[in-house]
């Protein structure tokens, strides 16, 4: 009787998630393979070369939390088995001591090659896109000021890029806390974060998010120059935004290894206006962009759904933690509410009809409603 409710429960669920417009893309078991289609490829021998690859770091009041976060990840840098490397460090306009901590490490790293470069405030976006253009590199990579390289990432990538056909180079991560702990390890292959990968076409992109950070991207300079790098007005979403361009144009390579540690701590950036604003802009983009200014509906339907269901997800996360930006989240589903397939749409138009202060409370106590 007890499996009979729960399967009944299951069932129950799952028709409702699909109701709602909630169901998986892709359809199918997960797939994390390797290579460029998933193909069986034998191990790479020596790279007969040894390409510079420049490390961006953007820094911006790197010590706010925990300025061991900073030294870390310049350790990262600094320790790298494969040696012909050149960090360029981008303040982008620190206030706090970051500048004295970015010095002091120099001065007892004096073997690194970098460049530290200081600019007025202007998102990380901008500092990324600000240190690419002072760069050296044959290839070039990202690092954020709180997370880490694994010491071998780059001894691990290089002999791949002996094959010349090879303009992105990305691979798995581990996610780490405050701590260093690891809380979820390969978060592509064991608990299937943006799958597929490799990515077989460009809806498997625009329809849920990659988890693929500007940390695991290896990439030629010139690729990245010819699509003109980041789009600056975003602050949230640039990493998927650069790799669908990229994507559109050039060839990539996918290596199921972690190469990365990305931290995640507190309620970190995804609770902050820049992140909400993106969301809405890289929507509107993508929905401009990539639906044959709307007439592609089954593309509007699936990109609206994705954005749809993070801003009711947000929503939820930022109500049950007393954030005032529950409130945005909420409108900003509205928003998105007339691009919506017409059953999910007409659902949550009537929904919709409560005052907020009434229903999100509501919403935010049903499971199935936020998928989770």
């Amino acid at each position: 009787m007890k499996h009979s409710v729960e399967r009944g429960k299951f069932v129950l669920h799952r028709w409702m998630k699909t109701l709602l417009g909630q169901t998986p893309w892709p359809s199918g078991l997960p797939v994390v393979t390797q290579g460029f289609a998933g193909e069986a490829i034998n191990e790479p021998g020596p790279n007969p070369e040894t390409p510079l690859v420049s490390v961006v770091m953007p820094v911006y009041n790197a010590c706010r939390v925990n300025k061991q976060f900073l030294i870390k990840a310049l350790d990262s840098i600094a320790n790298q088995t494969y040696k012909n490397v050149e960090l360029v460090i981008v303040d982008d306009g620190s206030t706090d001591e970051t500048h004295a901590v970015c010095q002091d490490y120099l001065k007892a790293h004096p073997e690194l090659r970098v460049q530290y470069l200081r600019k007025a405030n202007g998102g990380q976006s901008c500092a990324r896109n600000f240190g690419a253009r002072a760069s050296q590199g044959d290839y070039i990579g990202f690092l954020d000021q709180d997370d880490e390289w694994y010491e071998n990432k780059l001894e691990k990538v290089i002999p791949w890029l002996a094959n010349k056909t090879i303009d992105v180079l990305y691979t798995d991560a581990d996610n780490i806390d405050g701590d260093d702990n690891v809380t979820f390890g390969r978060i592509h292959g064991q608990y299937h974060c943006g799958w597929p990968h490799p990515k077989s076409s460009l809806e498997d992109i625009l329809f849920k998010d990659i988890f693929v950070m500007p940390g695991l991207m290896t990439i030629k300079k010139s690729a990245f120059d010819a699509v003109g790098g980041f789009d600056e007005k975003l602050s949230g979403y640039e990493d998927d935004d650069l790799f669908l361009r990229l994507y559109e144009r050039f060839k990539f390579f996918y290596l199921p290894i972690p190469t990365l540690r990305w931290r995640m701590y507190g309620d970190n950036y995804s609770f902050s206006h820049r992140m909400l604003a993106s969301r809405v802009y890289y929507w509107n983009k993508l929905i401009a962009n990539y639906t044959r200014q709307g007439k592609d509906r089954y593309r509007v339907h699936m990109i609206s759904l994705r954005f749809f269901w993070q801003f009711m997800g947000q929503a939820k996360m930022q109500y049950q933690m007393d954030n005032e930006m529950c409130w945005d989240s909420y409108k900003g589903a509205k928003g998105i509410l007339p691009h919506l397939p017409w059953l999910p749409r007409a659902i949550f138009s009537l929904v919709f009809l409560f005052p907020d202060r009434r229903m999100l409370p509501l919403m935010s106590r049903t499971r199935a409603v936020f998928g989770q």
